[in-house]
């Protein structure tokens, strides 16, 4: 039994007890229960008093550790508020030249793209030009070789006619 169950049985024998007889407070009690129950407690009071001083010591360290563990919490969170306020001017800035960069670079691409699409217009508008000084060519010698074919042929008809 623990302690706290044992000084219940006392209270529980007290309360049981007979009172003496013209005497409204004073009451009989069989003194071996009593004793062996202060016995009994005092064989467990050493065992529950060292619990209850670990339990204690085990609050402690815990308390300890989380004061520990909160105070380290509020150190970094102040810090981290003061780099986050530090940081705002430069993060202003950052944005500030970020947008600047940006609008500069979007300039550079459009008059890129434009220079790109000229460039390309000039290429397609060459390459149409050769293209077309190619099949020009290629017409001409068509010409002249269907020219030399019917040379041919005529001349192939007056050797058949002879013959015949």
């Amino acid at each position: 039994m623990k302690v706290i169950e044992l000084i219940d049985e006392l209270e529980e024998i007290v309360r049981r007890s007979n009172t003496v007889p013209l005497s409204n407070k004073k009451i009989m009690l069989n003194p071996d229960d009593i004793i062996d129950i202060i016995d009994e407690i005092r064989m467990r009071l050493p065992e529950e008093v060292l619990e209850a001083r670990r339990i204690k010591q085990e609050e402690n360290r815990i308390i300890a550790a989380a004061q520990t563990k909160a105070k380290a919490l509020i150190e970094g969170a102040m810090k981290k508020q003061k780099e986050l306020i530090d940081s705002d001017e430069v993060a202003k800035n950052a944005y500030s030249q970020a947008e600047t960069t940006i609008k500069e670079s979007e300039e550079k691409a459009k008059k890129i793209i434009a220079k790109a699409e000229a460039n390309a217009k000039e290429i397609v508008s060459g390459c149409a030009e050769y293209s077309e000084g190619i099949i020009k060519r290629i017409q001409d010698d068509l010409k002249k070789t269907n020219e030399i074919l019917e040379e041919n042929r005529n001349q192939l008809k007056s050797i058949k006619r002879k013959n015949t």
